[in-house]
C-alpha cells in the first residue's frame, strides 16, 4: 500500500485542483478569444492566454495521473506555444500606447511558462539533480508573487504577464501554485495514487467548476457595474476602484482553488484511512494466524521429538547432555533422566572420543570436518555396540550443540552385505540378475558385458523387452512355474543384444520373497558349434549318401574288418555287418581279385597306398564300380598294425562316362549329317572342330584347319562382319546372328553364333539361292509397282474418259424424252433402257474406282473411334432407316488403329445392307457390339434379322460383282462387300459371314491389336 505524507497529498490534491481549474479557465478563456476575433476593434486585446491555460492544465492533469508519455508531450506543446507568443509578446511593449489589436500577452508569461515547462520535463527524468528543480521552482514563484499585485502599482510593463489587469493576479497564483508544485513531482512519480484517485475525483471536480464559474461571473459582474465606474471618477478613486476589482477576483479565484484543494486532502486523507485501517486488519489477521501455526508447529515439534525414531538431544560446551529425547530408551537403552545431565564420554566408545571431540570442536568454530560424516559408536545398556550418525548444528554463541543422531547398526549390516553381494556379483563370471514384478531390480556387470547394455538402460525395464519374442510363451510358463514352488533348470532362451544381435542363454532361475533370482551362461557359441557339427555331420551324411562314399579298417593280425555304413549299403549288407578281409576280398568279380590281394599285400608289408577301380558283386548280386582307396597305419615303433581307407560307388559315374563317350560318338554323327557348316573356335581362334559341311563350304579340309588360327586361315576375313560379329559375341556372351557375303569364296552366308566359356560354336549355310531369289522377287516387285501404276492410271481413265460417254448419252436421252411428241412408245422404251443401262454403267464404274482406291488413296493409320464413326454413319443413313422403320443398338466399342474414312465405309455398307435386305412386313432389327475382347484384338459383330442368305455362298459375298439376289428385288452392283473384305485385309483383319434364308445374317470382323500385327509383320518378314 502506498504511504502518503501530508505535503505529498497536499501537492497531488494542488496538481489535480490547478490541472482542473487551468483547462476550465483555458476553455472560459478561448471562448473569450474567439469572441474577440468576431468582434474585433481597433484597440482590442487578444487573450490568447486560454490555449495557454488549457495545455497547462493538460500538463498538471498528465503529472497528477503520473503519465509520463503525455506529460512530456504537454510540456514540449506549451514551450513551443510559449515561443511562438514571445514575438508577439515582445511586441505589446511597443503598442502598448497605439490604439490597433494586440495579445494580452507580456514577455513575463511566456518566460515564466517556459521556465516551467523545463522544470517538469526535468522532473520527469530520474537522473536530474533535485538542486535544480529548486532553482526553477524557485524562480517560477518569484514570477508569480511579483505579479501577485496590480498592474499599475510600479511593476515595469514587460516584467508583466498579461495586458489584461483581471487575468494577471490569476495567472500569477497560478505559477506561485505550479512552482510549488513542482519540488513534489520526482516523488509523485514513485508514488502510485489510482487506488485514491476515485474518492477524490469528483470533489476536485465540482470545486474547480464552481470556483471558475464564480471568478468568471464576478468579472464579468465587476465589468459591468456602471455605478461602481461612474462614482470612480477621480485617478485615486479609480487606482482603488482596481484595487478592489483586483482582489475581489484574486480572493474568489484564490480562496475557491484552496477549498477546493483542502476538501480534496480531506476526502484523500480519509480514503487513506480507511485503506490503513483495512491494511491493519490484514495485518492482525495475518499476525494471529502467525500465532496459530508457531502453536501448532511447537506441538508438532514435541510430537516429532516424542515419536521420532532418532536420537536428539542438546550437548553444552563441556559435552553434557541438556536433554535427550525418548528415543534414547530403545536406540541405546538408556532413559532421557538416565543421560541428562551426564557427559557423552560416559557413552561413547573410548577409541572414537577422541575424533567426536575434535569433530565437535570444528562445528562449534564453524570449521570444515576431516571426515565427510560424523558417525561414532555408542555403548548399548546391554553391551553391545551402536552405531550413529550424527547431524549437529551450534545456532548460539555459548557452544551448545543442536544433534539428531541415527542408528545405523542395522543399515551398515545391509551395506556390508550389498557390498558382499555385489562383490560376488562383479566378480564371477555367470551372469546373475534379479526381477520383481516383472522388472529387472538387480543386474551384475557379466550381464551387462554379455548383452552390452548399461545398468540404467536394464533398471526399471521389463525382462521380456529382452527376450526374443519366440520365446516369451515358454518363460512366461517358466515364472508361472516358479511362482508354484518349482525350480528352473538349464532353460535355453534366445534373448536380444543391445546392438540388435541374438544371444543364446541357459539359466536357472528360483523365487524367494516374490523375487526372482536367475543366474545364466552365455552358450551362443556353444550353439554356434553344435549347429556347425550338425551341418558337417549332415554334409558327411549327405556326401556318403551321394557321393557313395564310405570308410572301412582291417586289423592286420585278426584280418576283421570294420565298415561304416555307407560300405555296408554298397554291398547290399545290413549295417555293421562287416566281412573279414578274405570275405570282403570275394565280393570282387575274378578278373580284379587278384589286384586286390597284391595291393592289400604290399600296403600290410610295406606300407605302400593304393588307389584302384575295380568291379564287384554285392550280396544281391547287383554288379558295381568301386573305387577303393588304402594307406597303413603304423603304431609309435613304426610298425604296420592296420589298414585304412575309403570305398566309393562309382557306378553312376563309369556309365556317365560310357554314355558321354557314347553321346560325343553321337554328336559327332550328328554333327557331320547336318546340312549346315558347323565348327568350334577356342578362346584363341583356333578350330578345334569342323563337320563335312563346313569343309564343302568353306573348301579346305579339316586336317588343314584344325589347330590353326582361323585369322591366319582366312585372313580375308578380318575387318569384315564376320570380324565384328565373332568379336563380339566372344567378348560379350551374346549370341548373335547375320548374313554376310565373303568375296574369296562367293559365298553368302547366314550365320549364327554361340559363345560358351570354351570359346564358339558357329552354324552357317549358303544362302545364295536365296539371295538369288531375293533378287528376282524385287524384280517381281518393281514389275508388281509398274502393274499398279497402270492400275492407277487406269482407274484415272475410268473416273474421266469413259464416264465422258456416258454423261453424253444420258444427257442427249434426257433431252429427247423431255420432248416425246414425236416419239411413239416403243422409241420411248428404248431411250429409257438405254438411259437405265447408262446409269448401271456409270454405278459399276464408280463402284470400280472405290474398289480400286482402298489400296491407291489409303491415309495412314491412326487411333480411331468406332463409336463416334458409327453415329456418323447412322446420321447418313438417317432417311433409309427411317423409311424401313429400322431399330439399330449399338454396344460402346473399342478403339480401333486404322484409317478412319475406310473404317467409316466398311461399317456404312455393312448397316446399309442390313437395311435394304430386309423381309417384308419384318421390322429390321440390327445390333452392332464387340466380341471376344482380349489383349491381342477383339470382333466387330454385325446382325441382323433380314432375308439372310445360304451358307455355301458365304465366300461368294466378297468376290466383286457377285450377287445372290435379282437386282430387280434388291437394287446394287454387287461389289460393296468385296471393298469391304479389301479393307478389313489392308487393316490385317478377317470378315466372315453367317445366315440363314429367312433368319438374317452375321459378319464378323476380327481385328488385332496394334502390336499383334507388328509382331505377326516381323514374323512375316521373316518367314
Amino acid at each position: 500500500m502506498t504511504e502518503l505524507t501530508n505535503r505529498e497529498a497536499l501537492s497531488w490534491s494542488l496538481m489535480f485542483a490547478l490541472g482542473l481549474c487551468l483547462a476550465g479557465l483555458g476553455v472560459a478563456l478561448s471562448a473569450n478569444l474567439v469572441l474577440a476575433i468576431i468582434h474585433a476593434q481597433p484597440e482590442t486585446v487578444y487573450p490568447v492566454g486560454g490555449p495557454m491555460a488549457g495545455l497547462a492544465g493538460g500538463l498538471c492533469l498528465a503529472l497528477a495521473f503520473s503519465s509520463r508519455r503525455l506529460s512530456r508531450l504537454m510540456a514540449s506543446m506549451l514551450l513551443g506555444l510559449a515561443a511562438l507568443l514571445m514575438p508577439l509578446a515582445l511586441a505589446n511593449t511597443a503598442l502598448v500606447e497605439l490604439d490597433m489589436p494586440r495579445v494580452g500577452v507580456l514577455p513575463g508569461l511566456p518566460v515564466a511558462i517556459a521556465t516551467l515547462c523545463l522544470g517538469y520535463i526535468l522532473a520527469t527524468l530520474a537522473s536530474v539533480p533535485s538542486s535544480s528543480i529548486r532553482i526553477i521552482a524557485g524562480l517560477t514563484v518569484a514570477s508569480g508573487l511579483v505579479n501577485l499585485f496590480p498592474a499599475n502599482i510600479g511593476l515595469p510593463l514587460w516584467a508583466r504577464l498579461t495586458l489584461l489587469p483581471d487575468l494577471n493576479p490569476a495567472t500569477a497564483i497560478f505559477l506561485i501554485i505550479g512552482g510549488g508544485v513542482l519540488l513534489k513531482v520526482p516523488r509523485l512519480y514513485q508514488d502510485s495514487f489510482h487506488e485514491f484517485r476515485r474518492p477524490v475525483l469528483w470533489v476536485g471536480v465540482l470545486g474547480v467548476a464552481i470556483t471558475v464559474i464564480s471568478w468568471y461571473l464576478a468579472s464579468m459582474a465587476l465589468e459591468l457595474s456602471p455605478e461602481m465606474n461612474q462614482s470612480l471618477s477621480s485617478e485615486g478613486q479609480r487606482l482603488g476602484g482596481s484595487v478592489i476589482h483586483y482582489l475581489t477576483e484574486t480572493l474568489i479565484l484564490f480562496g475557491g482553488l484552496a477549498l477546493t484543494v483542502l476538501i480534496m486532502v480531506n476526502r484523500l486523507f480519509g480514503a487513506m484511512a480507511i485503506a490503513q485501517n483495512h491494511h491493519l486488519r490484514q495485518v492482525n489477521d495475518q499476525l494471529q494466524d502467525h500465532l496459530t501455526r508457531e502453536q501448532d508447529l511447537r506441538e508438532t515439534n514435541e510430537r516429532i521429538i516424542n515419536f521420532s525414531s532418532d536420537l536428539l538431544c542438546i550437548i553444552d560446551r563441556k559435552g553434557i547432555f541438556r536433554f535427550v529425547s525418548p528415543s534414547s530408551r530403545r536406540i541405546l537403552g538408556y532413559a532421557p533422566s538416565e543421560m541428562e545431565g551426564r557427559s557423552a564420554r560416559d557413552f561413547v566408545v573410548e577409541e572414537d572420543w577422541d575424533a567426536s571431540h575434535k569433530a565437535a570442536n570444528q562445528l562449534r568454530a564453524r570449521e570444515p570436518l576431516d571426515a565427510p560424516q560424523l558417525r561414532n559408536r555408542y555403548r548399548h545398556r546391554d553391551g553391545h555396540l551402536v552405531t550413529l550418525d550424527w547431524k549437529a548444528r551450534t545456532p548460539s554463541a555459548d557452544g551448545t550443540m543442536f544433534c539428531v543422531g541415527r542408528d545405523m547398526t542395522a543399515e551398515l549390516k545391509a551395506e556390508e552385505l550389498a557390498q558382499q553381494r555385489e562383490a560376488f556379483f562383479s566378480l564371477t563370471p555367470e551372469m546373475f540378475c534379479i526381477v520383481a514384478d516383472n522388472y529387472f531390480l538387480e543386474v551384475n556387470q557379466a550381464f551387462l558385458t554379455t548383452l552390452g547394455y548399461t545398468r540404467s538402460d536394464l533398471l526399471g525395464r521389463p525382462y521380456l523387452d529382452i527376450i526374443h519374442p519366440d520365446y516369451h510363451d515358454q518363460v512366461i510358463q517358466a515364472v508361472a512355474k516358479l511362482i508354484r514352488g518349482a525350480t528352473i533348470y538349464e532353460l535355453e532362451i534366445l534373448v536380444l543384444h543391445q546392438k540388435g544381435i541374438q544371444r543364446w542363454l541357459r539359466l536357472n532361475a528360483s523365487m524367494h520373497d516374490q523375487r526372482i533370482y536367475c543366474s545364466a551362461r552365455d552358450i551362443t557359441r556353444e550353439k554356434e558349434v553344435q549347429k556347425e557339427l550338425r551341418e558337417k555331420e549332415h554334409l558327411l551324411s549327405m556326401a556318403e549318401h551321394i557321393g557313395r562314399l564310405g570308410g572301412w579298417m582291417v586289423d592286420r593280425v585278426s584280418g576283421k574288418s570294420i565298415w561304416s555304413d555307407a560300405v555296408c549299403e554298397i554291398h547290399d549288407l545290413p549295417p555293421g555287418e562287416a566281412p573279414d578281409v578274405n570275405a570282403a576280398i570275394l565280393y570282387y568279380t575274378p578278373e580284379y581279385r587278384p589286384r586286390v590281394e597284391d595291393a592289400i599285400r604290399v600296403a600290410s608289408e610295406l606300407g605302400l597306398p593304393f588307389d584302384y577301380e575295380a568291379r564287384i558283386e554285392t550280396a544281391k548280386g547287383r554288379s558295381r564300380w568301386v573305387r577303393v582307396i588304402g594307406e597303413a597305419v603304423r603304431d609309435q615303433n613304426g610298425e604296420i598294425i592296420t589298414l585304412q581307407g575309403a570305398l566309393q560307388d562309382i557306378t553312376a559315374s563309369k556309365e556317365a562316362s560310357d554314355q558321354i563317350r557314347r553321346l560325343a560318338e553321337r554328336q559327332s554323327r550328328i554333327f557331320e549329317s547336318i546340312t549346315d557348316g558347323f565348327f568350334t573356335l577356342d578362346r584363341e581362334w583356333r578350330f578345334t572342330f569342323m563337320n563335312a559341311k563346313s569343309e564343302q563350304l568353306l573348301q579346305r579340309s579339316r586336317n588343314e584347319l584344325l589347330g590353326d588360327s582361323l585369322w591366319e586361315a582366312f585372313p580375308e576375313a578380318i575387318g569384315t562382319e564376320f570380324d565384328d560379329q565373332y568379336r563380339h559375341a566372344m567378348a560379350t556372351g551374346e549370341t548373335t546372328s547375320f548374313e554376310a557375303y565373303f568375296e574369296p569364296l562367293s559365298l553368302w552366308c547366314d550365320v549364327k553364333t554361340y559363345p560358351s566359356e570354351e570359346g564358339l560354336a558357329i552354324y552357317f549355310n549358303s544362302i545364295n539361292e536365296r539371295k538369288q531369289a531375293e533378287q528376282e522377287l524385287e524384280a517381281t516387285m518393281a514389275e508388281l509397282e509398274r502393274s499398279n501404276r497402270e492400275l492407277q492410271d487406269f482407274a484415272f481413265v475410268a473416273s474421266h474418259d469413259l464416264q465422258e460417254p456416258l454423261r453424253k448419252i444420258q444427257t442427249f436421252s434426257d433431252r429427247l424424252l423431255r420432248d416425246p411428241a414425236h416419239l411413239d412408245e416403243r422409241e420411248q422404251d428404248y431411250l429409257q433402257r438405254m438411259q437405265a443401262a447408262a446409269k448401271r454403267m456409270q454405278t459399276l464404274i464408280m463402284d470400280l474406282l472405290s474398289y480400286s482406291r482402298v489400296s491407291t488413296r489409303a491415309q495412314p493409320f491412326q487411333s480411331c473411334d468406332l463409336n463416334r464413326i458409327t453415329a456418323e454413319v447412322l446420321q447418313d443413313l438417317e432417311f433409309a432407316i427411317s423409311a424401313a422403320d429400322a431399330h439399330i443398338e449399338i454396344s460402346p466399342l473399342p478403339t480401333v488403329e486404322g484409317d478412319p474414312s475406310q473404317l467409316r465405309q466398311v461399317i456404312q455398307n455393312l448397316l446399309s445392307n442390313a437395311v435394304k435386305f430386309r423381309r417384308p412386313d419384318v421390322k429390321p432389327e440390327i445390333l452392332v457390339y464387340p466380341d471376344n475382347v482380349t489383349d491381342r484384338g477383339w470382333t466387330l459383330v454385325i446382325e441382323d434379322n433380314g432375308t439372310g442368305f445360304d451358307p455355301s455362298y458365304a465366300d461368294r459375298l466378297f468376290q466383286p460383282f457377285q450377287r445372290l439376289h435379282s437386282k430387280n428385288d434388291y437394287a446394287g452392283t454387287g461389289i460393296g462387300l468385296a471393298i469391304v473384305r479389301k479393307i478389313v485385309e489392308r487393316h490385317q483383319g478377317t470378315i466372315i459371314a453367317d445366315g440363314r434364308p429367312g433368319e438374317g445374317a452375321i459378319f464378323r470382323i476380327h481385328f488385332t491389336n496394334s502390336h499383334t500385327r507388328s509382331g505377326q509383320a516381323r514374323e512375316s518378314r521373316q518367314s
